[in-house]
């Protein structure tokens, strides 16, 4: 009898769990690592907008193939006070009529209400697909003022991280004659992130660089780097910060932008090597040569590295290239981690090695001058041995993703 039930319960688990989990859970033991993976079939970001008492929900759900979002999936969501504790898996559905959806060509942009007074400050948003077997879990944290945004003027556009200089210059708004662009800070002042076995952080030296120039004009003015919008820069008025890139990215095809990823791998003497050479392109084939002995087996090698920088720009991407940060770094040496907590502003990435060795990195979410938020790794001398042995895989050809 007993072992009866133990297979009855063992099968309702299986209807009615998208993952490994039959009952209710805190958002912290979830394992979200689908939210890194490439080949996880949407990819999420949102902004917080409030009036009043009330929050306003803009998310962008994009999809990683071609297909319809209604005709694979159903979205609901639930709240919860915090991390740790219990998801209500009685949700709400979406889209209702206080929901709002626009249809992309990759995704689509949905706007939702939550109640007025809402007191619970973590939001979970479901997307499951139709059919129930797999279902996708992602926290809308509404105390993270790095996500809040006055939407009023602005397009689905500035949900995302980053922007391609073409529609900056096409912005298009109700108050134009009011709008000012300011690039802050020249992208070659945002340095990449340190090694992970360093005890200290890189510090930037935020010098004021800013100047303001007429949106009208940001046609003929345009370049890469951080602009900040706002109404006339009054002192009260709020700012939206948008960085601009270039239509390519997050991909690299300019040399001078892939030997920055470089250092990650190479020694000093290397990367000085490259990027001092009077013909950079030829020291960067040849440094990747060097590695492989094989100019066939080097052109390979080169696409597996730099589809790891694309990855990580494409995620991680805000203040500066989503290679420089703390997240990216791990994340071109590591590949994808196998398992994600998070917990507030903390979020661990575990990795499990060729030796069956388990590898934990954490991140804290701290305050950054521009943007809000910034994840920083928690850096820790004894990463070293697996750090080195990490590097040297990707030296020797060695490194699987």
């Amino acid at each position: 009898m007993k072992k009866h039930f133990i297979v009855i319960l063992s099968l309702i688990c299986l209807i009615f769990s998208t993952r490994s989990h039959c009952f209710a859970q805190s958002f912290y033991r979830v394992n979200t690592s689908y939210k890194y993976n490439p080949y996880t079939p949407i990819h999420f970001n949102y902004k917080i907008e409030k009036q009043g008492k009330q929050y306003i929900i803009h998310t962008l759900i994009k999809l990683n193939w071609d297909g319809n979002f209604d005709n694979s999936y159903k979205l609901s969501y639930s709240t919860t006070k915090s991390y740790k504790t219990l998801i209500d898996f009685q949700q709400t559905p979406l889209i209702s009529e206080n929901s709002t959806k626009q249809n992309l060509k990759d995704g689509m942009y949905l706007k939702f209400a939550l109640p007025k007074n809402e007191i619970n400050k973590l939001v979970i948003l479901h997307v499951k697909t139709l059919d129930g077997r797999h279902q996708y879990l992602y926290d809308i944290n509404l105390n993270d003022k790095s996500k809040q945004i006055d939407m009023e003027n602005f397009e689905f556009d500035f949900l995302k991280s980053y922007i391609s200089l073409n529609k900056i210059d096409a912005i298009n708004t109700p108050s134009l004659n009011h709008q000012h662009v300011r690039l802050a800070i020249p992208e070659k002042e945002l340095k990449e992130a340190l090694p992970a076995i360093e005890a200290t952080h890189n510090k930037q030296n935020y010098e004021d660089s800013t100047y303001f120039i007429p949106l009208i004009e940001a046609s003929t003015s345009s370049q890469e780097g951080l602009y900040i919008l706002q109404s006339d820069f009054q002192p009260n008025n709020k700012q939206y910060l948008v960085k601009g890139v270039e239509n390519d990215f997050p991909k690299y095809n300019e040399i001078e932008d892939l030997i920055g990823p470089i250092k990650y791998i190479a020694t000093k003497k290397e990367y000085e090597k490259i990027s001092k050479s009077i013909d950079p392109k030829k020291s960067f084939d040849k440094f990747w040569i060097s590695l492989t002995r094989s100019e066939k087996r080097a052109q390979y090698h080169v696409k597996k590295f730099y589809k790891q920088v694309t990855n990580a720009n494409k995620l991680f991407t805000n203040l500066k290239d989503g290679w420089k940060t703390d997240r990216g770094m791990v994340y071109i040496i590591f590949g994808p981690p196998n398992e994600v907590y998070k917990n507030g502003k903390k979020e661990e990435w575990t990795y499990l090695t060729v030796d069956n060795f388990k590898i934990k990195f954490t991140f804290v979410n701290k305050k950054s001058l521009l943007s809000g938020s910034e994840y920083k790794l928690k850096r820790r001398k004894r990463y070293k041995r697996v750090w080195l042995r990490e590097k040297d895989l990707w030296r020797n050809d060695r490194k699987e993703i």
